[in-house]
């Protein structure tokens, strides 16, 4: 099972928000973003596929490590039946 996700990060922020690094919880989800920084007001999009070979439930969590006091996390959930 193959399934893609989108997050779309907005930076509420004064300054501009910086990606440096992503890790995934696991070797069976990748994940990608459309650009490193964004000005204030501005998007990021995360995107991500997970790949399950196997029924049942998961959680699989993206970390990001940035331009923030504390990095930001993206969790991803589902089943394979």
């Amino acid at each position: 099972m193959e399934k893609k996700v989108s997050f779309l990060l907005k930076n509420t922020g004064r300054n501009p928000l910086i990606l440096f690094e992503m890790q995934t919880s696991c070797g069976c989800t990748r994940a990608t973003y459309d650009q490193r920084t964004a000005l204030t007001n501005g998007e990021i999009l995360v995107t991500a596929k997970v790949v399950k070979e196997y029924a049942g439930s998961f959680s699989e969590t993206i970390s990001i490590r940035c331009n923030t006091d504390d990095p930001i996390f993206l969790e991803i959930k589902g089943c394979v039946q």
